[in-house]
Order: structure tokens, then C-alpha cells, then sequence
């Protein structure tokens, strides 16, 4: 049986802290990138269902305009500050961002973020 507390992606992209979404968030307005966030919990069906998306996308010529950036919320749970932040912020699973030029945008699909990427780029 799959440990419910393994990354769903690439240990590339999976971060340990909600301060790589803020940070990028002020880093954001000095360049055109696009940042995804993905806030997600290993068990649920929905995030596993973006795993193949994402990698895809992780490994083709969008990585230089489009950084993806993971979360795996119930290790971030493990740590006072980063459950703060999840319950302040991540009202299910997964939760979708896209930063651009210093704004955060909640998204709703995968389909959204690839109008934005074709839009930007």
C-alpha cells in the first residue's frame, strides 16, 4: 500500500514551506514568469488525477516560462507556522494559484491555467 504522505510529484518542484509562494509572489512583478501553486493532500483523487498533467508540463518547453511549485499540505500540516498558513488559505484540495506579476489569482482547473500561459506567452 502507498504511503498517503508521499509527494504526488517530482522532488523538483515539491516545496517545504508556503514562504517559495510568498517570496515568489514579490519576485514576481520584476519579471514575466508565471508561477503555479499547487496545494494538495496525497490521498485525494483530484490531485492525483493532475499528477500526469503537471509532470508533462514540468518536463516541456513551458518550464521556462511557467514555474510550478507544489505543496503537499499534510506535511506542511507537521509545522505550526505552515498549518497557520494552509488554514488561513487552502479551503480544499488542491487548491490552484497563478502569480503574475505580483498578483495571486485562485484558479479552478488546470484548463485555466493553460488559457493564462497561452495568453502571457
Amino acid at each position: 500500500m502507498q504511503n498517503d504522505q508521499a509527494n504526488l510529484f517530482n522532488k523538483l518542484v515539491e516545496q517545504d514551506s508556503s514562504d517559495s509562494y510568498l517570496q515568489f509572489i514579490k519576485s514576481s512583478k520584476n519579471n514575466n514568469l508565471i508561477g503555479f501553486f499547487m496545494f494538495y493532500a496525497p490521498w485525494c483523487p483530484h490531485c492525483k488525477d493532475k499528477k500526469p498533467f503537471l509532470n508533462t508540463l514540468h518536463n516541456k518547453k513551458y518550464k521556462k516560462i511557467v514555474k510550478i511549485h507544489t505543496y503537499n499540505c499534510d506535511k506542511l500540516k507537521e509545522n505550526e507556522k505552515e498549518n497557520k498558513f494552509i488554514q488561513d488559505n487552502i479551503k480544499g484540495y488542491p487548491t490552484l494559484k497563478v502569480v503574475h506579476k505580483g498578483k495571486s489569482y485562485d484558479i479552478s482547473d488546470i484548463l485555466e491555467l493553460i488559457i493564462l500561459i497561452v495568453t502571457i506567452s
